[in-house]
């Protein structure tokens, strides 16, 4: 079941991963955004994410309009999520939903850790929509994986997720990846060019 969650449950859930840090600035995140989580009413929520305003006064916000070019101000991001990710593509499904009757105007955009869990992970958002925009560090030093929602034509180029050189390389060319498959040698990203992607 996916629901509404309190910032209490929010912040002991991100607290227990250690995915979140620093402590304060998810009391700022928890103050002007919503927290949503799985699991059965009364206990403690499963997994998790942050349902975020793009123009809010925190650091991930702040770090997308500087990428954007403060261009897409309106809207709303989703934080990286935390808790069991078995629950994560019902997750994805229902806040996609609510950030588009919030904003149908604007896609939904969605950061997550460039780390060894992408690859598990990744699945979730190409079923909810997303695409693989961009990779970079926005907040500290650790390279972020930025996802935005959008409508796109089938891959032109198939690139294994391990091949990161040529990965970095397409993505700071416009770039997307829209889907993932299994290949011989491991993962491979589905690429569409920028004139592919709407």
């Amino acid at each position: 079941m996916v629901r509404r969650i309190g910032a209490e449950d929010f912040f002991l859930l991100a607290r227990t991963s250690g995915a979140y840090r620093p402590y304060w600035e998810v009391m700022r995140m928890l103050a002007v955004g919503q927290a949503w989580g799985t699991g059965p009413i009364g206990q403690m929520p499963e997994s998790g994410v942050l349902l975020m305003p793009l123009d809010a006064d925190v650091t991930w916000a702040a770090a997308l309009r500087e990428l954007e070019g403060m261009k897409r101000e309106q809207g709303f991001f989703i934080t990286p999520p935390v808790g069991n990710m078995e629950h994560l593509p019902f997750l994805l499904e229902q806040i996609v939903a609510v950030a588009r009757r919030r904003s149908p105007e604007n896609p939904v955009q969605a950061v997550m850790a460039f780390d060894f869990h992408l690859e598990e992970r990744l699945p979730a958002y190409f079923d909810a929509g997303f695409a693989l925009r961009a990779v970079r560090p926005l907040v500290g030093l650790a390279p972020e994986a930025l996802l935005m929602t959008g409508e796109w034509e089938k891959p032109e180029i198939w690139l294994a997720l391990s091949d990161a050189t040529n990965l970095s390389m397409l993505l700071a060319r416009g770039w997307a990846a829209v889907e993932m498959r299994d290949g011989e040698s491991g993962s491979l990203l589905g690429m569409v060019p920028p004139n592919a992607i709407v």
